[in-house]
């Protein structure tokens, strides 16, 4: 980045044999190291956090200035981009908000829906998006009812027509996914009967489901594809937007406003920015960020906050029991004990790492296609509140995968196999990152409350950061340029997202006592 380089004329003393200088040259020199080692810069916007929801701040930025060609936005993190929680989800997203308490989170990623389609018709799939779906297979009937009731809601919210799929219909007028994007699918099908979910989903005809709800607006992205669009998008805008590999260690004020940061190279120097805006997009670490400005009396807002550690689970398909247009698909059911053997229960006895997979597990779990000849699989039946630990290797648990597989026997017995194949089990591979939450489970998207000026909040994303990121960028670069959001859903649902709700101490009291369940989470 040719702007970040040190221009002092005495450079040659860097690299040169300072023993062989004069007192005087040494002094020069030694000067010309403390400048080297202390750099300076500007930036219209810096953007603390270079996730999903970082980048896409970046590109909103930019795109909202894009004929202003002076100006600057920064983005900024040590890692490389997508390196924390954001390369670790099940990269899925989903118009699935029945609720009319999730009402903000469904206007907050349909939007960000939206602005897919936009590109990805544009630019040919730039996005890696697909249409595959998301189903929920059960094989209760009062389950059936309730997803039914959930589908019929979701049309009542925008969310397309509810169809559903008797018998003896022969799946009339059902689409099936395919590999080519569809993105007109819309709205749910409700398959009724084995027979009908078999012929959708021959993977699921030992299944014993009574009934499996298709929900047509969802499916999966590539979030690799998604940075790289925006980056460079990004830089096509505005010229001199820059991304820059380091770590914030400080930051400065003047007059009641954020005026500058402090970023320590992994070099050894320290690059001072001058600024009048940052944005802290630093996923689980947004606590420790903002203590940073608290130690400095530069804020003093407290929001509570819940770090949950979420995991996936990849196996080799080697059978392909899941196609490419598989859906994401759930076992809605209670799932109680798993089956295990005699034999494996009393080896699990002995065997201390084993202990969970004896317990109670709740329904839930999900799995879907991944990379061709894999598949990911998901069960969020360990949610207690944690401390972000890192490297979150260390606390991750290795029998995940054998945890989901088993889980996964229920709706696809043909999985069992795969418990046995050494093939298989040493594909077995887990990984994790932390859900940043609240207690309402919304985003914080705007301008930091009792915080200096000039600070923004794109943080506590929640499940939905990935799903969610191209409303979130767009909502938060609003915020920072004085802008307001007009023409759309999202534009009613603004206050939703502000960071100062939770200087509200009734409504924080609210939510401790249970007053809200977290709504968007499936």
């Amino acid at each position: 980045m040719s702007s970040l380089k040190c221009t002092t004329a005495t450079g040659v003393y860097l690299h040169g044999n300072l023993s062989r200088a004069s007192p005087k040259e040494r002094h020069v020199g030694q000067l010309a190291v403390l400048l080297k080692m202390l750099r300076k810069a500007s930036a219209d916007v810096v953007v603390v956090g270079a996730g999903v929801a970082g980048c896409s701040a970046f590109y909103h930025l930019a795109r909202l200035n894009a004929r202003n060609p002076g100006f600057k936005p920064l983005l900024v993190d040590a890692l490389p981009p997508l390196s924390l929680t954001s390369a670790n989800g099940s990269f899925s997203y989903r118009n699935w908000f029945p609720s009319e308490a999730e009402t903000p989170m469904r206007e907050l990623v349909v939007h960000s829906i939206d602005e897919m389609d936009d590109i990805c018709q544009q630019t040919n799939n730039a996005l890696g998006l697909n249409r595959n779906g998301y189903l929920f297979v059960t094989r209760d009937a009062g389950k059936m009812e309730e997803l039914k009731h959930l589908a019929k809601n979701l049309e009542r919210h925008g969310g397309g027509e509810l169809r559903v799929h008797e018998p003896n219909d022969k799946l009339s007028g059902y689409r099936h996914s395919t590999e080519e994007m569809q993105y007109d699918l819309d709205g749910s099908d409700l398959l009724v009967g084995i027979d009908n979910v078999a012929a959708a989903f021959p993977n699921l005809k030992d299944s014993d489901a009574l009934a499996a709800l298709h929900v047509r607006r969802c499916g999966s992205l590539n979030p690799v594809k998604v940075a790289n669009y925006e980056l460079n998008k990004a830089v096509e805008y505005c010229p001199k937007a820059e991304v820059l590999q380091g770590k914030v260690t400080d930051f400065s004020a003047i007059g009641g406003n954020v005026s500058g940061v402090k970023v320590a190279m992994h070099n050894g120097e320290t690059l001072e920015v001058a600024t009048p805006n940052v944005v802290f997009a630093t996923g689980p670490l947004f606590e420790r960020t903002l203590d940073m400005l608290k130690q400095r009396d530069l804020s003093s807002y407290d929001v509570p906050i819940i770090n949950e550690l979420h995991c996936r689970a990849i196996v080799n398909d080697v059978d392909h029991i899941l196609p490419p247009t598989m859906p994401l698909t759930f076992d809605s059911d209670p799932m109680g004990k798993l089956e295990i053997s005699e034999e494996e229960r009393t080896e699990m006895m002995a065997d201390p790492s084993a202990a969970r997979l004896l317990k109670e597990y709740p329904g839930g779990v999900h799995v879907r296609p991944y990379n061709g000849d894999k598949m990911m699989a998901v069960w969020t039946y360990d949610i207690e509140p944690v401390p972000a630990h890192y490297p979150v290797e260390d606390v991750l648990d290795r029998r995940f995968p054998e945890v989901c597989v088993r889980g996964l026997s229920r709706i696809f017995p043909q999985v069992k196999s795969y418990l046995t194949r050494p093939e298989v089990r040493d594909s077995f591979y887990v990984s994790g990152g932390y859900y940043c939450k609240t207690l309402d489970n919304l985003p914080l998207i705007g301008p930091a409350p009792s915080t200096i000026g000039g600070v923004f909040l794109q943080s506590a994303m929640t499940g939905v950061g990935l799903m969610s990121s191209g409303a979130s960028g767009h909502l938060l670069a609003t915020h920072v340029m004085g802008e307001r959001l007009e023409g759309c859903g999202l534009a009613n649902h603004v206050d939703a997202f502000l960071p100062s709700r939770f200087e509200d101490q009734a409504y924080v009291d609210f939510l401790s006592d249970g007053g809200a369940a977290a709504c968007g989470q499936v």
